[in-house]
Formats: structure tokens, C-alpha cells, sequence
């Protein structure tokens, strides 16, 4: 019989050295609180072969300075051919895992899509920071977790979801996403969904005609999650249904005192607007490791 404790590991980091003006590419680090501690491990030591969620994106070339436009925002952006919201998050074939039946496999999968679409797209959740549709699709435990978090760490917060800074508002377009998602067993009968998925966001600007560079109002957030599934009579019932694991990310082209605030506002808010001769083709590629350096102070 295998318990799911309510005490959780937390830990955040944050790398800053600023390189760009512009380019504010922020690594939150791994924030990480498993429901065991061997869980961290067993993201490495356990994970089954990875299984493409589609096609993903090789970013192409990018047109210097594009002018900004508000009507196609991700012109002249890597993001430009990624697919529309949560037509990027696609799950791959399920297939038995472990002792994990296909329609077991499948069943995380849809949660974890249902998840990454509330906490990355929902209007309501990013813009207006209404958590409900997130409560809604975690444990219990993890339900009084988050909400603490995001009232007395929302530095942190936003690593499990995405929340806009007062003040600012998307354009009226979907959000840009390319990755993948495959799943692999836990360390105690869990099955444990991975996802690597990349999230470009669209700013309204009200002159931008004043704006040199697209990234302007384009940020790019990455996020590197497991999300570890509780299902049986072995579990608490307070840790039974999804939860949040290790979440590693970046988040490239952004205001770094919005994110020192779990925030997500365009870089022209904060800095000087004006194109750059640093190439972002790295940071957009689902491919690349995560960067190793911040823009952002520490």
C-alpha cells in the first residue's frame, strides 16, 4: 500500500544574466514537489520511449525586422507555422505501459491535454486568473497546494499556470503551440505523463507603429512537465486524480518584473523597443535542449 503524503518538495531557481535588451529568455529553473520524493528520479530512470504527439515545428527563417502587425502578430516570428492553441496539444496513440492498459495511457493523456489547455489557453485562466477551470481538473491535494501557492509564491505559481499581468491583454488571436507529450510508469504505480511544449503569446500594443521588432509583443514560453496521475484504492483519496510533478522552463522575449511576479507582459512594457541582431531561432526550436542563461537579473 503506497500513501500520498501531503508534504511536497518545492524548489525554485531562477538563472539571470541579462545578454539582450530585448531578448528576456528566463529560466524558472525546476520547480519541483512529487507526491515521494523517489518520484523525481523515476522521470529519468523509468521513462518509456518517447511517443511523437504529431509534427513539430523546425522554426525557419525569421524576416529581419518585420513590422508589427496586429492583425498577424506572429509574422516574421519561428511561431509563424505552429499550430493554432490547443490544436498544437496533441496526444499521441496510446498504447499499454507498464502494467497501464491503452485505454488507461489514453485517459491521462486527455487529462493532461484538458490541463495544458487550461493552464496555457483558457482565456479565463490566463487573463482574468480565474483558477476554477484548473481546481476543477487536479487532486484535492493539489487543489490547496496550487491555491497556496499562487497567494503566498506567486513568483512560483506561475510555472503550473500561466496568468497575464494586469494591464495588458492578448490580441485576438490563438496563442501559437508546438511539442510533444508522452507518458511513462512511476516508481509506485502511477503513470506519469511528460510533456515538452512551447506557447507563444500575442500582446495588444496601442501604438505599434512605434515598435521596431515583432518580439515587441511576442513572448515564448517553454515548459518541460511531468504530471503525475493517481488512480486506485492505494492512494489517499485527497491525492487521487492528477497532480503537478517537476516542471522545468524558459520564457523568452518577456518584462522580467511581471515574471518576478508570476506574470507574463510583452518585453516592449519594460524595455527599450527595438530589434536585436541576436538570432531567437534556438529558443523556438522544440527540439533544443532548455538555454542555460537568463536575460533577466537574478
Amino acid at each position: 500500500m503506497s500513501d500520498h503524503p501531503s508534504g511536497r518538495e518545492r524548489r525554485n531557481k531562477v538563472l539571470g544574466k541579462l545578454v539582450s535588451p530585448l531578448l528576456l529568455i528566463v529560466i524558472l529553473g525546476t520547480l519541483a514537489y512529487f507526491a515521494r520524493d523517489d518520484l523525481r528520479e523515476a522521470v529519468t530512470r523509468d521513462a518509456a520511449p518517447v511517443v511523437s504527439s504529431g509534427p513539430t515545428t523546425t522554426p525557419g527563417a525569421m524576416v529581419p525586422d518585420a513590422v508589427v502587425d496586429l492583425a498577424a502578430p506572429f509574422t516574421g516570428t519561428h511561431a509563424a507555422g505552429w499550430a493554432n492553441g490547443d490544436a498544437g496539444i496533441v496526444a499521441p496513440p496510446a498504447a499499454p505501459i507498464g502494467k497501464h492498459t491503452a485505454a488507461q495511457v489514453a485517459d491521462a493523456y486527455a487529462r493532461v491535454r484538458t490541463l495544458l489547455i487550461a493552464t496555457r489557453l483558457d482565456r479565463a485562466v490566463i487573463e482574468r486568473h480565474d483558477l476554477a477551470p484548473v481546481l476543477a481538473l487536479i487532486s484535492p491535494d493539489e487543489r490547496a497546494h496550487l491555491l497556496k501557492l499562487v497567494r503566498e509564491k506567486p513568483g512560483t505559481a506561475y510555472a503550473q499556470v500561466t496568468r497575464i499581468a494586469p494591464g495588458f491583454r492578448l490580441l485576438p488571436v490563438a496563442p501559437k503551440v508546438s511539442g510533444r507529450m508522452w507518458a511513462a510508469p512511476g516508481p509506485d504505480g502511477e503513470l506519469i505523463v511528460h510533456t515538452d511544449y512551447l506557447f507563444a503569446y500575442a500582446f495588444h500594443a496601442d501604438a505599434p507603429k512605434k515598435l521596431a521588432d515583432v518580439h515587441d509583443i511576442v513572448s515564448v514560453d517553454r515548459f518541460q512537465a511531468a504530471y503525475p496521475l493517481y488512480v486506485g484504492d492505494q492512494w489517499t483519496v485527497g491525492s487521487r486524480g492528477l497532480a503537478f510533478g517537476e516542471i522545468s522552463s524558459y520564457h523568452y522575449s518577456m518584462a522580467c518584473g511581471a515574471l518576478k511576479r508570476g506574470e507574463l507582459a510583452p518585453a516592449h512594457s519594460e524595455q527599450t523597443p527595438g530589434g536585436t541582431k541576436d538570432d531567437p531561432r534556438k529558443f523556438y526550436d522544440p527540439a533544443a535542449p532548455l538555454p542555460s542563461e537568463s536575460t533577466c537579473p537574478g
